[in-house]
């Protein structure tokens, strides 16, 4: 008797040769790689600005230097653009198709307090070594969160509480481990690869990605330093007296001035729940910092004050800056002066009674040993710019975006007079055109320099998405 198959099922075990080769990526990992549908995978792609939503093809979760080899080699085989990221603090545009490389759990770090150096690989954030560098009395050049990554940071520039006095973190960088777009790993240093050296640090993640990262520490075991706030009321005083102060100071003193309107969100405490102030933050020595200090702290009626001394690990007080991934549209320009006239522009566009829906407008005092180093040090901004100036909002609905975008186009035109035409590239934002705006992070001979280092070491523009360097032409 022929039994009846007309209703079985039929299974197809055919597989395309997409599965085949990713299988076989497997095979060569430590890490894992991701395809869509999996349950991990929005988490993996998931930015720390939460209004950029990756969409990527492949995700590679790497563990190793080498699973960033082997993860660049399969892109190169299926011709896929390749993009890079650790904590996602730097999301400025979304990753359409292409493979992602995570590189968070990378986590690997050595401090050698004999030589004041340490080595951290790709995903290690200036939280994971801080408690270990304040026990050797050893610090590094942090910015204003220790939540970001260390060698995203770096990459860009790195500007924070010690810039005045130390410099930009990339030009405290030793060497790097980095993987090619010809999926090769080498160790760059200044003798090794000398122009890829130079543009790595301040360019970017143009040339490669950098899985490991070796940079000089200060010695540094306390400072002196925190935040006033004042009402808004008392902004025009505060700004003015502030402004004069900064010209006063050694380049101990690093300092900024904000005016920050706080949401009324119950993570927000309640003293400041909902109010709008002007704050002057600032780190110094502990020996006379709080001399050099004190002018800024009597200034008004006080809301808050935080200043006092603090071991190295508490730096993140200083900001107070948010941890847990948020919505972010933001701008920034680096600026010649402070006038009394920009005051002004800028009271009128956000002070007092102002409808203006910025969160922070802050202006960081950069004047001081970060803009003294020699052009061909390294690619970090270096422009005559004593300022930079951050405008960050959190679009917490879309209909706002809109008063958001014309409120920094605003911003633009208000300090217009003082505006270099330069950003930082660390803060080239979301919000921002990040490809025409990287390219305003330089001079121009700079940045004709840096594309022809793009050209010899990522001729296709491999590494494209983000702050992208496209190759010269």
């Amino acid at each position: 008797m022929t039994p009846d198959t007309s209703s079985a099922q039929t299974i197809d075990f055919t597989f395309s040769t997409v599965d085949i080769a990713i299988a076989r990526l497997q095979e060569r990992l430590r890490g894992s790689v991701l395809t869509p549908g999996h349950a991990d995978f929005a988490s993996a792609s998931a930015a720390w600005v939460a209004n950029t939503v990756h969409n990527p093809a492949l995700i590679v979760l790497a563990e190793t230097a080498q699973d960033v080899v082997e993860a660049v080699r399969y892109a190169r085989e299926h011709d896929l653009p390749v993009a890079v990221q650790a904590t996602g603090h730097g999301a400025v545009a979304p990753i359409e198709g292409g493979l992602l490389i995570n590189t968070s759990r990378m986590l690997g770090y050595a401090i050698d307090p004999e030589t004041r150096t340490a080595r951290v690989e790709a995903g290690v954030k200036w939280a994971h070594i801080i408690e270990d560098l304040h026990k050797h009395r050893l610090a590094g050049l942090c910015g204003s969160t220790t939540d970001v990554g260390i060698v995203g940071y770096t990459l860009g520039g790195g500007t924070g509480w010690f810039s005045r006095r130390h410099g930009f973190a990339a030009d405290k960088v030793i060497a790097f481990d980095l993987v090619t777009a010809a999926g090769e790993l080498i160790h760059v240093n200044g003798e090794s690869h000398p122009d890829l050296f130079w543009a790595v640090r301040g360019g970017g993640g143009n040339f490669g990605i950098v899985t490991a990262i070796e940079f000089g520490l200060i010695e540094l075991e306390s400072f002196f330093g925190g935040a006033v706030m004042y009402d808004l009321a008392d902004a025009p005083a505060v700004f003015r007296a502030y402004t004069e102060w900064v010209q006063t100071l050694p380049e101990s003193v690093t300092s900024s001035i904000a005016i920050l309107r706080m949401p009324p969100l119950p993570m927000v405490p309640e003293p400041i729940r909902g109010r709008a102030f002007i704050t002057i933050r600032a780190v110094g020595p502990v020996t006379g910092g709080e001399f050099l200090i004190e002018p800024m702290r009597q200034l008004a009626p006080v809301i808050m004050d935080t200043f006092g001394c603090y071991p190295f690990n508490a730096i993140d007080l200083v900001s107070s800056d948010p941890v847990d991934p948020m919505p972010e549209l933001s701008t920034s320009h680096l600026l010649s002066d402070i006038r009394p006239e920009t005051i002004d522009a800028v009271l009128e566009l956000a002070g007092e009674g102002k409808d203006f829906p910025v969160l922070m407008l802050e202006f960081r005092h950069i004047d001081g040993a970060a803009r003294k180093a020699s052009l061909t040090d390294s690619a970090a901004n270096r422009h005559d710019a004593p300022w930079i100036m951050l405008a960050l909002a959190v679009p917490f609905a879309p209909e706002i975006v809109p008063a958001i975008e014309a409120a920094h186009t605003a911003v633009a035109k208000a300090l217009a007079p003082v505006r270099t035409g330069y950003t930082f590239l660390n803060f080239v934002m979301k919000s921002d055109d990040p490809t025409d705006l990287t390219r305003t992070s330089f001079t121009p001979g700079i940045y004709a320099w840096l594309q022809r280092v793009k050209k010899e070491w990522d001729p296709t523009n491999v590494f494209r998405f983000g702050r992208n360097i496209r190759p010269e032409a």
